[in-house]
């Protein structure tokens, strides 16, 4: 009994473990394995309907998108989320000035939009070098 517990307990430890990694502390997790879009907005429904039509568009392009409407932050990301993304998302917005941010994989930032174009922001995704690469692939 004791050693199919401990079986048991060893093949759904790493289950908890992987659980625990998706848990995105910051945007700088990201770094390197997306591109980030953020998106200030008053108009949810727009916003959020226009990223739900370009699903595979964004997920072609490793983007995770992060909507931010009156203090309340929906995402693509799979994963949880911790509670401190909202306000990073938030300041990176307002440090700004702007509605829609893009970030590039290594971390820079790469568009600023007063609001959202998808058509604009997968044209400057496109023509970046390690995009390019990507498409080679």
């Amino acid at each position: 009994m004791k050693s199919a517990l401990l079986v048991s307990l060893l093949f759904l430890t790493p289950l908890f473990l992987k659980a625990e990694e998706k848990l995105l502390q910051s945007l700088a997790d990201l770094q390197w394995k997306n591109r980030i879009i953020l998106i200030q907005s008053t108009k949810d429904t727009i916003s959020q309907q226009q990223l739900t039509t370009a699903e595979t568009a964004i997920k072609d392009r490793d983007i995770v998108w992060f909507l931010l409407e009156n203090d309340k932050l929906k995402t693509n990301y799979i994963g949880n989320v911790a509670d401190t993304i909202s306000n990073e998302v938030h300041s990176k917005l307002m440090t700004n000035d702007t509605s829609v941010i893009l970030i590039g994989k290594d971390g820079g930032i790469k568009t600023l939009q007063s609001q959202l174009d998808l058509s604009e922001l997968f044209s400057d995704i496109d023509v970046m070098p390690m995009r390019q690469r990507e498409m080679q692939k």
